[in-house]
């Protein structure tokens, strides 16, 4: 991963409300940028200038493609979170497990019929079955597979 460009949030401490994300060299670049904008507008001076650097949102590129590092961060840990599904679903085929969503801090009924915060109300699914069914899930679901023991 390669930064192509820094992103900072810049503002005046007087007027922090009129804050601006700039790509810059520097935080002193972007500060200048920031200062010839408008100048007169708030009679802005370089020592009352701050400059936040806000990483998520620098430009990267990966390979051939460009982007904000947040997305490329987003798409890799949603690709690792496929890839780790997948092969707990290939692992244990044939075996049963529940459901679980972190976001609702609940388990899914049956059918995927809506969800509850009782093991024993929720649905059990085969984990080959259970995998088809959260693939189309975003990490913010934080679904989880969790395989049920004769215990």
């Amino acid at each position: 991963m390669t930064i192509t460009k820094k992103c900072y949030k810049v503002f005046d401490i007087k007027y922090p409300q009129h804050s601006q994300e700039i790509y810059a060299e520097s935080a002193g670049k972007a500060k200048s940028v920031f200062l010839s904008t408008d100048p007169e507008r708030y009679c802005l001076s370089f020592t009352t200038i701050r400059s936040n650097r806000i990483k998520s949102e620098d430009i990267v590129q990966v390979g051939d493609k460009t982007g904000k590092r947040i997305d490329f961060a987003y798409s890799i840990a949603w690709g690792k979170w496929r890839s780790d599904i997948e092969d707990f679903g290939q692992e244990n085929a044939g075996k049963r497990c529940y459901i679980y969503s972190g976001q609702w801090q609940s388990y899914w009924r049956s059918n995927a019929g809506g969800y509850t915060t009782h093991k024993h109300e929720a649905g059990v699914y085969e984990a080959l079955d259970a995998v088809s069914r959260i693939w189309h899930c975003g990490l913010e679901k934080k679904i989880q597979l969790i395989l049920i023991t004769n215990n």
